[in-house]
């Protein structure tokens, strides 16, 4: 990569780097993970949200979009032929660089409460084959004792 190229953004509320405004990023949040992968990765519509599956396929309502979540809460979806079924859709109505049932990306987030301190992780990790990878780790302080407080003794 050339020293002029720009920097990438690694976390969601970096996307402000690219212009977006921050209401829009704060309201992404929620929706979405900044990846490294330099090819398509597909909404797994077996984790998404009803909100991520409606934004990921034309012409679908957020009916739709909330039958698949129901759905697939039962029983995962094994195919993508099984998620166009639930739509009255052929399988290939459903763009294959969008909508997918499996992953290789994964969030996973961690808490640890030592007295009055709780930090959190989370992770990107991923997965190809039994190899598991993390790409990215995140770790704050969300609860301390406030300033001029004591910890417990131990």
């Amino acid at each position: 990569s050339s020293p002029q190229a720009p920097l990438m953004p690694q976390r969601v509320e970096q996307l402000t780097w690219l212009g977006l405004p921050p209401g829009t990023v704060a309201a992404l949040r929620p929706y979405v993970t900044v990846l490294q992968s330099a090819t398509a990765t597909p909404v797994n519509m077996n984790t998404a949200k009803a909100e991520v599956i409606y934004a990921s396929i034309d012409g679908i309502s957020m009916a739709d979009a909330q039958r698949i979540v129901t759905e697939r809460d039962r029983a995962p979806l094994p195919t993508r032929s099984a998620a166009a079924k639930l739509l009255g859709r052929e399988e290939s109505a459903l763009d294959t660089n969008k909508v997918g049932v499996s992953s290789s990306f994964f969030e996973s987030r961690g808490r640890l409460r030592l007295g009055q301190i709780v930090v959190e992780e989370r992770s990107v990790l991923q997965r190809a084959g039994l190899k598991v990878t993390a790409l990215q780790r995140e770790r704050g302080v969300i609860e301390a004792p406030l300033p001029g407080s004591t910890l417990p003794a131990r």
